[in-house]
């Protein structure tokens, strides 16, 4: 970066600036709050009211810092970039940054108005105080950090949680009710002493405790806490965790505190709830101790070994003096002590060596420690020895572990004893093929498991043995550890060849005595196809000969692995890792292998801890698993890509194995199976970046066409015939930049060829076939055939020969790449043309739903009529193609309200140019506009349907006369469920608006596929004879869910939908189902599958008290709050609320009461219905027209109930009954209306369109237009 501003004078005024603001110092504060996220889990519940799983999360983050920066030499007027490598900084901080993050977890009923459940709340809380001065020296590639030691116990960090019950109302937020599950009180403090170890800490990083919460032991049992109770049937606990680094003189604490009702349940529920608080507490070691500053000093670059020696130097008061390189690199070795090291490594490996050919290797359990090292080799004995299935607990399968080791003199039988049980085989040196043939084992040898298959590094060329109790694939195994294990012990060090690139010390200053700290030393080594990094630490306390060695190395980019060791010498403890890439049954795949010979016992109880939820986890996850003895201190996974789309993993740990297949992948990885790993020297590092290609690829848009299939950028597929010499668009930039355009139409030669124009800024390409060659033109003028064609222009094209056809590669205006062999075409565009493209192969926009949208906007009804909207027009007499869209009008004669009429079709359609005749027709779906013949409207007034909005309001029409009184100009759909009347069906076309079948049939009619099909054939000839426009499925009778009529019912709507799709070109296929999907009325129906299989769903938010659980008193039609809950558990089912058209009842419920009370509750009869004791049958319907006429005169008028957001009255009939009247009005509705404009449902409709006054009353007709105007609002 500095170089490259040093050769930008453009760059020197504004970095010179940044430099002298911060020569003036930084001081402020600075807060920043962030909503980190809300996620939200509804189930519907048969309550009726939706339960929430949620999860939300706020945060704030503050910062106050005062910085003072000095630089010298000061910028002069001349200041260059290249000035600042020279300059040296005194930085004086006091940064004091601050985090702050509380979230809230509810389970309970949540909906717009009131919410009641459970709320965890858990917070985060981050106080900290960076004080320090810092000098930093460019030249000399010094940094140097001091700041003040531990003076006080400050906490660092606290999380707290605690759970209340939890009760509000929206509409009276001051009343919300909220309590604690427990009452309060003090949680028994616990003295640290009691907490902390006696015994002394002279190695750094030793852990203090006296007591930790026991564990889950071994073989997943839960074991059992020291816990305290008290008399509320709480349980509480308290502990702290203490860790100190004496040569820094500091403490770090962890502080546990909890109580909770895992007394009544030992649940993680139980355990959630109650109270928890955790905090990290930095304190120091000795209140009293002599240190003046804790120093951090780092150094790069070549003197990065002299400091190392100059620290050493200073403590042992030495005078250092300049040496050669081969001295200081001995002193070096001294002073790590690296010597001892690399001494004790091989050491062990010697001891390890020796073991081996003894063969005196035990299993010493899971986590265990063990007394020798532990090695892969013999743990791949172990492994195999247990290939067979026998569990952990078998005694037969621990001798045969025991007698393995044994065996291992010959290759044949290493690591080959689990077959042992059920085959015979030879042990001699002789047998090393690995063939082995048991009775009855040839089924399973020919498709094991998938945990018993070997992954084969790339590396190794060997491609024989895939099951781990075959013995070649033993020998590889070995082979294979051997290479990791070398990775744990490897004696090379990087510093005999190349000096350190860096080194750091970290050293507590004190008065009185020598500095005490630790200090590190980094060396890289890095060539064409391997890269390593060593890291070595030790301490500067004395004598001591702890150390901590790191060892990384990149391997040809087919293997990566580490080590971690610590500990006396780095003999203490030891971790390694690797990565590898290879094949799983010739399947290309990566293995992460992790192998410990010994770790602290803090580790090991943790590990243990987690341990225990892996087979809950897996089991929950779906994945398969099997207990079976493994290497001891060993874990392996092994992912490997069975397809672009999946994959199997293996994942071994000491005494369980998890493993799945054909997993799938959220996006497509690009491979070929079948093609060996190491085919190249880099395939196996493709493994890697491949991962990040494929997610970039996946999300680019893709359009193919290919004789008479399309797929559009959004992946939806159609058929679609062009016509022959008509070019259309396929896919254009539609964003004010204009950035490319390409056509394609269909010769007249063959229907299977195609011809392409790409027009890109001022080039313009033809790509054709002519006499069975493909043919390139660029600007008119014919390319030779000596591809490929680079444009000279700043925007680049490139065009090439690719296969049996020619690519057009032009980033630079959106198209990544375009594919052309005469029979296929495929076009891929750049990530930033989202939504930004139209055509044929649509927005790019994932909007499915919207996918045939014409350029006028309108959606069109199906392929055959979107395709035709793209057809480029072109001069009647110089151009190729004789197709022109325009308006028509019906040629039929068609009688309107009992006299002659003329219709217009509603869009443009295909039609030959004057002087041509049709040589073949498509039937296409459009809408007429009829009005009487007399009238003096022609083709260029005529309205179009796309200036309505797509099914806005659905009418249902019972078969009166009053159709002719409805508001047309909001009508989409008409459902006719009286008598057919073609007056009515002519005059809802001439509208522009739909007029559908009503379809009912008994379910035990189409569980048989045939009578199934009969009834659906029947509609659909129906439907023809009376020109109708689809069909409104209603069918309100019981099913239940594991009934046979419960998967007929989903068939016959996806059978009707694809059979009326397919023979009525534009139809409409709906079904109506109840105001709730959780049973109502014992209608329980597959309601998803139902909405994805047809267009919409009808959904009856009315006669909601059809079943009443409660009091049996009159309420509501349709209670606002009931109606809205019902559309969110639809909505959380996974339907899509396009697919949801609210009905709302142009009616209302007449109730008697048997007694009606002051604050008008009327009690009702017992009038049962499917189950339920009462229901809405103990009223009576009545017509939104008789209501309007009788509330007037009432006794009490109209009443509004503010809980259920609906108007009622009630009135004494003639023999002395009260009764109360409930019904929607314009009010009522309109909330309703506001609800689905909000919430994007796809319309609204009634029941239905013939319950108002339609007379020329005034006060009538004010009511009639209130009403049809409450449904859009």
């Amino acid at each position: 970066m500095m170089m490259s501003l040093a050769g930008s004078s453009d760059w020197q005024p504004v970095m010179k600036k940044v430099v002298e603001e911060v020569q003036r110092g930084v001081s402020g504060r600075w807060t920043l709050p962030v909503v980190v996220g809300e996620m939200r889990h509804i189930v519907p519940t048969i309550a009726g009211l939706p339960l929430e799983l949620g999860l939300c999360g706020a945060a704030v983050a503050q910062a106050a810092a005062d910085v003072d920066v000095k630089v010298s030499p000061p910028v002069s007027d001349n200041f260059k970039p290249s000035q600042l490598w020279e300059t040296k900084m005194d930085i004086h901080a006091d940064i004091r940054p601050k985090a702050y993050f509380h979230m809230i977890a509810m389970m309970g009923i949540n909906t717009q108005y009131l919410q009641s459940g459970f709320e965890y709340h858990a917070e985060f809380s981050a106080n900290t105080t960076m004080k320090f001065d810092a000098r930093i020296n460019m030249k000399e590639k010094n940094l140097k950090i001091e700041t003040l030691p531990c003076r006080q116990e400050v906490e660092l960090a606290a999380v707290r949680s605690e759970v209340y019950a939890i009760s509000r109302n929206m509409e009276e937020v001051d009343s919300e009710k909220k309590s604690q599950i427990f009452p309060k009180g003090e949680i028994p403090s616990v003295s640290d002493q009691l907490l902390q170890s006696t015994e002394g800490s002279s190695k750094p990083g030793s852990w203090k405790q006296n007591r930790i919460p026991n564990v889950i032991s071994k073989g997943y049992q839960q074991g059992s806490e020291e816990v305290h109770h008290n008399s509320a049937g709480r349980r509480f606990y308290a502990h702290r965790f203490c860790k100190k680094f004496e040569s820094l003189g500091c403490s770090t604490c962890l502080s546990l505190k909890s109580q909770n009702s895992a007394v009544l349940r030992n649940t993680y529920l139980h355990k959630l709830f109650g109270e928890f608080e955790a905090k990290i507490i930095l304190k120091p070691v000795h209140p009293d101790a002599d240190i003046d500053k804790i120093q951090l000093e780092v150094q790069a670059g070549s003197k990065a070994a002299s400091k190392i020696i100059e620290v050493s130097s200073s403590g042992s008061k030495e005078e250092g003096e300049a040496s050669p390189y081969e001295d200081i690199q001995a002193k070096l070795k001294k002073i790590l002590g690296i010597e001892d090291v690399f001494m004790a490594a091989n050491k062990t490996r010697r001891r390890t060596k020796r073991i081996n050919r003894e063969y005196k290797t035990a299993d010493t359990g899971l986590w265990a420690e063990p007394s020798i090292p532990h090695l892969s080799s013999s743990s791949s004995s172990s492994a195999a020895s247990s290939a067979d299935g026998r569990q952990p607990g078998d005694h037969h399968g621990k001798d045969e572990i025991k007698q393995s080791g044994k065996k291992r003199g010959s290759k044949s039988s290493s690591g080959s004893s689990a077959s042992s049980k059920a085959c015979s085989s030879s042990s001699s040196q002789e047998d090393h093929s690995g063939d082995r043939h048991c009775s009855g084992d040839s089924e399973q040898q020919a498709n094991p498991p998938v945990y018993q298959l070997l992954f084969k590094p790339a590396d190794e060329q060997d491609t024989g043995g895939e099951i781990l109790n075959i013995s070649i694939s033993s020998s590889s195994s070995s082979a294979t550890d051997e290479d990791f294990s070398r990775a744990m012990s490897q004696p090379e060090f990087l510093g005999d060849s190349k000096p350190p690139i860096l080194a750091a010390v970290l050293r507590a200053i004190h008065r009185n005595q020598q500095p005490t700290g630790l200090q590190l030393v980094l060396y890289t080594d890095t060539q064409p196809k391997r890269w390593r990094i060593q890291m070595f630490g030790s301490s500067i306390t004395g004598p001591s000969r702890w150390k901590l060695c790191a060892d990384a190395s990149v391997i040809n980019y087919r293997k990566v692995s580490g080590s971690l060791k610590w500990g006396k010498d780095c003999q203490d403890y030891q971790i390694a890792t690797q990565i590898a890439t290879g094949q799983f049954a010739a399947y290309p795949a990566m293995q992460m292998k992790l192998e410990w010979l010994k770790v602290p016992s803090i580790i090991r109880t943790t590990a243990r801890w987690f341990y225990s939820f892996l087979p809950g986890a897996a089991y929950v996850l779906g994945l398969s698993q099997k207990e079976q003895l493994g290497p001891s201190h060993q874990a392996t996974l092994v992912m490997a890509l069975t397809s672009p789309r999946t994959c199997d993993i293996v994942f071994k740990l000491p005494e369980l194995t998890i493993y799945d297949t054909a997993i799938s992948l959220p996006l497509p990885v690009p491979s070929h199976p079948g093609t060996p790993t190491a085919a190249s020297p880099s395939s196996a590092w493709k493994v890697f970046s491949q991962a990040t290609f494929s997610l970039i690829e996946s999300l680019k848009g893709h359009c193919t066409v290919f004789q008479n299939k399309i797929t559009t950028f959004n992946g939806v597929e159609f058929n679609y015939s062009m016509p022959a010499n008509c070019y259309h668009v396929l896919v254009q930039d539609c964003s004010p930049e204009l950035k490319f355009l390409v056509m394609v139409k269909r010769l007249e030669e063959s229907a299977d060829l195609t011809a392409v124009n790409v027009r890109l800024a001022s080039h313009e390409v033809d790509m054709y076939v002519s006499n069975g060659l493909i043919q390139l033109k660029i600007n008119g003028v014919q390319v030779p055939k000596d591809l490929p064609y680079a444009s000279n222009s700043a925007a680049s094209m490139l065009i090439s020969s690719e296969k049996k056809g020619l690519t057009l590669k032009a980033p630079d205006y959106g198209i990544d790449k375009l594919y052309y062999d005469g029979h296929r075409l495929e076009i891929q565009l750049a990530l930033w043309m989202a939504g930004k493209t139209c055509g044929i192969c649509g927005k790019y926009d994932a909007e499915i739903e919207r996918e045939y949208q014409t350029p006028s906007g309108y959606l069109a009804k199906d392929a055959v009529s979107f395709g035709h909207s793209w057809i480029i027009s072109e001069d009647p007499c110089a151009g190729a193609c004789k197709l022109q869209r325009k308006l028509v009008k019906s040629e039929k004669p068609i009688s309107f309200e009992k006299s002659a009429a003329k219709c217009f079709s509603v869009e443009p359609v295909l039609r030959c140019v004057k002087g041509c005749s049709a040589t073949q027709t498509v039937p296409v779906s459009v809408g007429f506009h009829c009005v009487p013949a007399d009238s003096a409207l022609s083709l260029d007034g005529q309205p179009r349907l796309d200036q309505k909005s797509e099914d806005a309001v659905f009418v249902f029409d019972v078969g009166k006369e009053t159709w002719k009184s409805y508001d047309w100009s909001k009508i989409t759909t008409v459902a006719a469920f009286g008598k057919y009347d073609p007056e009515l069906m002519c005059y809802a076309h001439s509208k522009g608006s739909r007029i559908v079948l009503k379809g009912d049939v008994p379910l035990q009619e189409i569980v048989d596929p045939a009578k199934r099909a009969a009834w659906i054939s029947q509609q659909v000839d129906l439907a023809k004879k009376q020109y109708m426009d689809g069909i409104n499925i209603d069918i309100e009778q019981e099913v239940n869910e594991t009934s046979p009529e419960y998967y007929a019912l989903t068939e016959l709507v996806k059978e009707t939908t694809d059979a009326f799709h397919r023979e009525i070109a534009g139809s409409q296929v709906t079904f109506d189902v109840a105001w709730s999907p959780a049973c109502i009325d014992k209608r329980c129906y597959n309601y998803t599958g139902i909405a994805e299989a047809c267009d919409f769903l009808f959904v009856m938010s009315y006669d909601e008290q059809s079943q009443i659980w409660t009091d049996c008193i009159a309420k509501a039609n349709a209670p606002y709050l009931q109606t809205v809950a019902g559309y969110e558990e639809y909505i959380a089912m996974g339907i899509d609320p396009k697919k949801l058209v609210m009905g709302v009842p142009w009616y209302g419920y007449d109730y008697v009461c048997q007694n009606l009370s002051m604050d008008h509750v009327c009690s009702l009869p017992k009038v049962p219905f499917r189950g339920a004791p009462c229901s809405d049958a103990a009223g009576s319907q009545v017509p939104y027209s008789a209501i309007m006429k009788q509330v007037n005169s009432s006794l009490s008028g109209v009443l509004w109930d503010e809980v259920q957001k609906a108007p009622f009255y009630e009135y004494k009939d003639s023999v002395g009954q009260f009764h109360q009247v409930w019904f929607d009005d314009p009010q009522s509705i309109s909330l309703k209306a506001a609800y689905v404009k909000s919430r994007g449902l796809r319309g609204i409709g009634m029941w239905n369109g013939n319950s108002l006054d339609y007379s020329r009353e005034s006060v009538a007709e004010q009511q009639t237009q209130a009403m049809w105007q409450a449904l859009t609002p």
